[in-house]
C-alpha cells in the first residue's frame, strides 16, 4: 500500500496522536465524527451541478490520469446509504501549472486547493506529485456509473466515448497521456493502461467515426510489473487534423508534447 507524506517526507506528527484518540472513542462518539467527515465531504451536494465544458474535461481526463472513486468503508458505523463519487487530480510536481489549470476548470466543485506530496511506497516512490480532490457529489454519481459501473475500475464503452462531443477531451487527454512521439517531429501518441482488445475496437471506432481519425495500437510492458499497456498511434495523414483539434486547447506548460522546437524543461522551467 503506497502512502503519501507532506512533501518535505516527514510523516504528519498528528498521525499517531489522531489513531490514538480514534481508538479510545465509543461506538456512538464514532458514528459523530465519521458524520462530520462525510458531511464536510459532501457539503453543498444539494446545489452542485457540473456545466457541459466540465463534463467534457472530466470525460476526457479519465481516458487519462484521472480517477473517480467512492468511499470504501469496512466499518459498522458509517452510513453506507450516502456513498457519493469523488474525482482525484493527481500528476508530478513538474505538472503543477497543467493541476492548476484544472482546478481552475473544476474549481466549484474541488474540495482542496492543490498541494504537493511525496509519495512513499508503491508505484512513484520517492516522487513528489502535485494533486487535489473534489468534493463527493450526486452530479458526479451519472459518470461513475458510465466510467466505472459495477465492474469495479475503469472500463472504456460506447456509452462512455458518446458523452464526448468537444475537442477540448480529446486535448485533455493528450495532456494527460500523450506524447509527440519519437524523432523531431509531431507523431502523435497516447498510452492506455491495462485496456482489453474489446476496448481498443470500440475506441478505435469511434476515433474513426467521430473525428476521422485511424490508428493502430501495440502492447509493451509497463516494466514495473506483469501487465501490459497500449501505445495507441494517430496515423500519419491524421497527424494534421489532429493537432488542429487539440492545438487550441493545449496549455503553454504543455506545448512541449505538440511543438518539436520546444522542450519538456524549457516548458516546466518558464
Amino acid at each position: 500500500m503506497s502512502i503519501s507524506h507532506p512533501k518535505n517526507g516527514t510523516p504528519h506528527s498528528g498521525l499517531a496522536k489522531l489513531k490514538g484518540v480514534w481508538e479510545t472513542l465509543t461506538m456512538e462518539e464514532r458514528i459523530l465524527k465519521s458524520t462530520k467527515i462525510r458531511d464536510a465531504r459532501c457539503c453543498g451536494v444539494d446545489s452542485s451541478i457540473i456545466t457541459e465544458f466540465q463534463r467534457q474535461v472530466i470525460f476526457g481526463s479519465l481516458l487519462g490520469d484521472m480517477s473517480i472513486t467512492k468511499h470504501k468503508h469496512n466499518t459498522p458505523y458509517v452510513d453506507h446509504s450516502i456513498n457519493l463519487p469523488r474525482i482525484r487530480i493527481l500528476h508530478s510536481s513538474k505538472q503543477k501549472d497543467y493541476v492548476r489549470w484544472k482546478y481552475e476548470i473544476l474549481i466549484s466543485i474541488a474540495r482542496t486547493e492543490p498541494y504537493e506530496i511525496l509519495q512513499v511506497g508503491g508505484f512513484g516512490d520517492g516522487s513528489y506529485s502535485c494533486r487535489f480532490e473534489t468534493l463527493s457529489l450526486p452530479c458526479l454519481n451519472p459518470i461513475y456509473d458510465i466510467v466505472i459501473g459495477e465492474s469495479g475500475k475503469k472500463h472504456i464503452s460506447q456509452e462512455w466515448l458518446d458523452q464526448i462531443t468537444d475537442p477540448i477531451a480529446l486535448a485533455t487527454w493528450f495532456m494527460d497521456d500523450g506524447s509527440r512521439g519519437g524523432g523531431r517531429g509531431f507523431y502523435p501518441m497516447l498510452s492506455l493502461g491495462l485496456t482489453t482488445d474489446e476496448e481498443m475496437f470500440i475506441l478505435q471506432e469511434w476515433l474513426i467515426d467521430i473525428w476521422e481519425l485511424r490508428t493502430n495500437y501495440r502492447r509493451i510492458k509497463t516494466g514495473y510489473n506483469d501487465n501490459t499497456k497500449v501505445n495507441l498511434r494517430i496515423f500519419p495523414k491524421d497527424i494534421e487534423k489532429f493537432r488542429q483539434l487539440i492545438e487550441p486547447y493545449i496549455i503553454p506548460s504543455m506545448r512541449y508534447k505538440i511543438d518539436p522546437s520546444i522542450s519538456y524543461k524549457e516548458c516546466v522551467c518558464t
